[in-house]
């Protein structure tokens, strides 16, 4: 007998189902996919709604003339669904095999609900979302998380029953719209603004960002950006560092796409400090993740920022060399080795060289996101060693914001 997910009908997971029937009550038609033994309309109380379950394991038949359930795979449904209808497409739990088809009914759906595990045993839910947002390039319009340890789920431990996975993320996804606005489906818990007119009025210049930052970006999604839609995601974080902080001198360790250090000079260049501050960006140029594009001088990068001082060596043979200028850094990036020992020796080997009121961000910290990357643990080594650390582990491959305001022990340094 194949093992059980009978936790997901139990009652603290049932709030899953009255969150996303609540976001997609404007929505006529919901097609949902993997609904299990707990379809959707369970919880919707308007029979009017079209709603469509599918899933090889459903039980439920039909809750109404226009809610029904088909006990199959989602593969085997005829398109268009609902006869071309404006829908919303679910899938709770998220375990299902990517095809043309499922990329299809993305995008042709106004929305998408996603609802899945994030746990060091259960990735896979996890890698098909990251998968389905890069490949369709969808915005993420909401999201929410689900905290649902301390209930009592001891009826689910026997030996056919998966254990309950209680961290939970759903978050509402979009390729045809930006905003949940756009889609007339608004948060239900919150009382929607007056519509703004902000034609004219961003803050960033998006064409500056299309012709400058973004050619050649490799890899900057892993920092939640998206090149595509102009959108800086993780990127505003690394221009706001030393912009806020004034930093004179700014050193990222690794880039496979140079990403990193264009915001890091940029905020120099914006503040008026390009004549007085340094970006250094130190890289083996070995191949491996980082497989840098802008290594070449005729490079978009070189020739764009040819102010960010390039020095190709190890990271390690790199923090000698800093010492010997007698350079003291205000905002350092850890994005070179990605394996747990050699990213805390990058760490302990630039600890010297910091400057009081320093910050560093130590990238690839989310859990479990590549089996071949391992730096992630390091966060929770730099905690012990005393040092204030803001994991922000959900933005693309996950990133960490590390203050570093003492004097470094002479047993923590490199």
């Amino acid at each position: 007998m194949s093992k059980q997910w009978n936790y997901l009908a139990s009652e603290p997971f049932q709030a899953r189902y009255l969150l996303v029937a609540g976001l997609l009550r404007r929505f006529e038609h919901i097609l949902e996919l993997g609904s299990y033994k707990t379809p959707l309309f369970r919880f919707v109380d308007d029979p009017s709604k079209h709603i469509l379950a599918v899933d090889p394991l459903v039980f439920e038949a039909e809750a109404s003339p226009t809610q029904r359930s088909e006990t199959m795979d989602y593969r085997c449904l005829s398109l268009p669904v609902f006869g071309g209808r404006p829908y919303a497409l679910v899938m709770l739990g998220l375990d299902i095999p990517l095809t043309a088809k499922l990329e299809r009914l993305i995008r042709e759906a106004e929305i998408v609900v996603v609802e899945y595990p994030e746990d060091q045993q259960w990735k896979r839910s996890r890698q098909t979302y990251d998968q389905l947002v890069e490949r369709l390039s969808l915005n993420v319009l909401l999201q929410v998380h689900f905290d649902l340890d301390g209930n009592d789920f001891s009826r689910f431990g026997n030996e056919n029953e998966w254990p309950p996975r209680t961290q939970r993320y759903v978050r509402i996804l979009s390729a045809r719209h930006k905003t949940m606005n756009e889609t007339g489906s608004l948060n239900p818990f919150v009382e929607p603004l007056a519509e703004i007119d902000t034609r004219g009025s961003a803050l960033l210049n998006t064409s500056f960002l299309a012709e400058k930052v973004f050619p050649e970006a490799a890899y900057e999604f892993s920092h939640g950006a998206n090149k595509d839609k102009n959108y800086l995601g993780g990127g505003l974080l690394y221009y706001m560092i030393p912009y806020m902080q004034r930093s004179r001198v700014c050193v990222c360790l690794g880039s496979g796409g140079a990403f990193v250090p264009r915001m890091m000079r940029q905020a120099q260049r914006d503040i008026g400090m390009a004549g007085s501050s340094r970006t250094i960006l130190v890289d083996g140029n070995k191949g491996g993740y980082g497989r840098p594009n802008w290594a070449d001088d005729q490079s978009f990068f070189r020739q764009a920022y040819p102010d960010v001082e390039v020095l190709i060596a190890d990271t390690a043979d790199g923090a000698r060399r800093l010492a010997d200028e007698g350079v003291g850094i205000d905002y350092l990036h850890i994005d070179a080795d990605h394996s747990l020992e050699g990213a805390m020796a990058d760490f302990r080997n630039y600890l010297p060289l910091m400057r009081r009121g320093a910050l560093i961000t130590f990238h690839d910290t989310r859990p479990h996101a590549h089996e071949s990357v391992t730096c992630w643990q390091g966060v929770e080594e730099i905690r012990k060693m005393g040092f204030e650390v803001v994991n922000l582990d959900q933005l693309g491959s996950g990133v960490a914001l590390i203050k570093f305001d003492r004097p470094v022990p002479t047993d923590q340094a490199g």
